[in-house]
């Protein structure tokens, strides 16, 4: 009998192993991060805290890989958002778990979703080069008047010169209050 399996993406193993987590912890509420530790009844001896281990050491025993393994799929899951995870599903970022875990550590959502887009087209071929190229991206777009849909991921200041000439010694850097009119 020959038996064939498809290997889950990264992207895919870290939104089931989210889906685990949540079981997981209804079935196990006080194995969750926090919670009451220091109250009489936490204390008494019902106390399950030692029997019941946590939820990434259990799967990761369970799949056999490490604990740190476990919680950064589950941090890739649940700080992508769901537009993000859609546009980069079945593409080969979908595989690359140092990008997704650098994607999901990008706060602002907007550029979450522009360094996705990046990468997915394949105009940078790594987080890094995506996340310089959207920098680079808004200091010109700065300069030319605008964010080019980026608005809000600055922080208040803009480069006046030309960008492109690529000598950023020459650049000036111009706080809001002395933009030229």
């Amino acid at each position: 009998m020959l038996l064939i399996r498809n290997e889950l993406s990264v992207l895919e193993r870290s939104e089931q192993l989210a889906r685990r987590k949540k079981t997981y912890e209804a079935l196990h509420p006080r194995t969750k991060n926090g919670g009451d530790r220091k109250s009489g009844e936490a204390k008494s001896e019902r106390n399950d805290f030692a029997l019941i281990p946590a939820f990434a050491e259990a799967t990761a025993k369970a799949v056999g890989s490490s604990k740190r393994t476990v919680e950064q799929e589950v941090q890739i899951a649940s700080r992508l958002s769901s537009e993000v995870k859609d546009a980069i599903r079945g593409s080969d970022v979908a595989d690359r778990k140092a990008d997704l875990l650098a994607l999901a550590r990008v706060k602002e959502p907007a550029k979450q979703k522009a360094i996705a887009d990046k990468l997915v087209k394949g105009e940078a071929k790594d987080f890094r080069q995506a996340n310089r190229d959207i920098m680079r991206g808004e200091r010109v777009g700065t300069v030319n008047g605008g964010l080019g849909g980026l608005e809000g991921l600055g922080h208040g200041r803009m480069i006046s010169g030309r960008p492109d000439v690529g000598n950023f010694e020459r650049l000036e850097i111009l706080t809001p209050r002395r933009l030229p009119r």
